[in-house]
């Protein structure tokens, strides 16, 4: 429609969308996961999400890992040894980095401190990122996603690692060699 009967002007509509935070937002609101066998996928997002973590802290790990910044979304599962394995695909975000973090400090998630553990970051464009991380005993991990160039859609999927059948010396498998050797 024309503005005041000016044919030169014209009325621009704009559409609004709510731009609430996801509520798995910060670590006190993680999604708490269950791995599954065979793996399956659930759809996650970090459009809408922010950086803030709240009261938590998150500590560097040993090695290349140093937590990243990105808008994030968080994930909490309960992992026997000897781990977990998680795996992701390619929504809209094709780039994903992925945190896997234990607590090492707090009484609860109000003044947690978080440390990371294994992280992975995707070979853009090419390859979802997949992470394995290890644990000798059963252990609550924290898994922190998100687009360092951006915010998208994703898929996250988390199995657990099933011990090894000869992980006791006892159930040790007997590897016969290939050929016979002569001692000189």
């Amino acid at each position: 429609w024309p503005y005041a009967n000016n044919p030169n002007v014209t009325t621009i509509r704009l559409c609004a969308t709510d731009l609430t935070p996801p509520a798995n937002d910060t670590p006190c609101g993680a999604t708490v996961l269950q791995p599954s066998d065979p793996c399956s996928f659930v759809s996650a997002s970090t459009e809408a999400a922010t950086t803030e973590l709240g009261n938590v802290q998150l500590i560097p790990g040993d090695g290349p890992c140093t937590p990243g910044s990105g808008a994030d979304v968080w994930y909490r599962v309960d992992v026997p040894p000897p781990g977990l394995r998680v795996r992701s695909e390619f929504g809209t975000l094709t780039d994903l980095a992925l945190e896997v973090y234990t607590q090492v400090g707090g009484n609860d998630c109000s003044d947690a401190q978080l440390q990371l553990v294994e992280c992975v970051r995707s070979a853009y464009p090419d390859e979802a990122p997949e992470l394995i991380a290890l644990t000798p005993t059963n252990t609550t991990f924290w898994l922190r996603a998100y687009g360092p160039a951006g915010v998208g859609r994703f898929s996250l999927c988390m199995e657990a690692i099933a011990a090894a059948s000869n992980d006791d010396p006892c159930d040790a498998i007997l590897v016969e060699p290939p050929v016979s050797y002569t001692h000189l």
